[in-house]
C-alpha cells in the first residue's frame, strides 16, 4: 500500500505523553492539528515532508500543532520556548511517534475487523 494512498479509516491515531520542562504535555495530531499543518503547508503530506528536513521551526511548527490538544492558545513562540538542546531529541522522538506512527505501515495489511 502506498503510504501517500492511504484512506483516513486505515490512520491510527498515535499520543504521546511528553515531560517538557516538568510538565507532561500530549503530542497529539487529531483533526485540529492536521488542519493546523494543513493550513501552514498547503497539505500535510507537504508538511511531512519538511519536517523529514529537521528544520528547527518545522519542528517547532509541528510540535506546536500536536501541543494544541493541550491548551488552544499557545503560540509558536510559546512553544519554542520549551524546546531547547537538553529536550530537542525527546521532541522529534515524541513528534515521530504520535505523527509518522500514526500513518499505516505501507507494508502491513489493513486489518478487517
Amino acid at each position: 500500500m502506498d503510504r501517500n494512498k492511504s484512506n483516513l479509516e486505515d490512520i491510527k491515531q498515535e499520543d504521546v505523553v511528553i515531560d517538557i520542562k516538568g510538565k507532561s504535555m500530549i503530542v497529539s495530531f487529531n483533526m485540529n492539528a492536521l488542519a493546523e499543518l494543513e493550513e501552514r503547508y498547503g497539505d500535510v503530506e507537504c508538511g511531512a515532508k519538511e519536517l523529514e528536513k529537521g528544520k528547527i521551526k518545522d519542528i517547532r511548527t509541528f510540535l506546536w500543532a500536536a501541543l494544541l490538544v493541550n491548551d488552544d492558545n499557545l503560540t509558536e513562540k510559546d512553544v519554542g520556548k520549551l524546546i531547547d538542546i537538553t529536550n530537542i531529541k525527546d521532541v522529534v522522538d515524541a513528534i515521530n511517534k504520535s505523527f509518522f506512527g500514526a500513518l499505516p505501515d505501507p507494508n502491513e495489511t489493513p486489518s478487517k475487523t
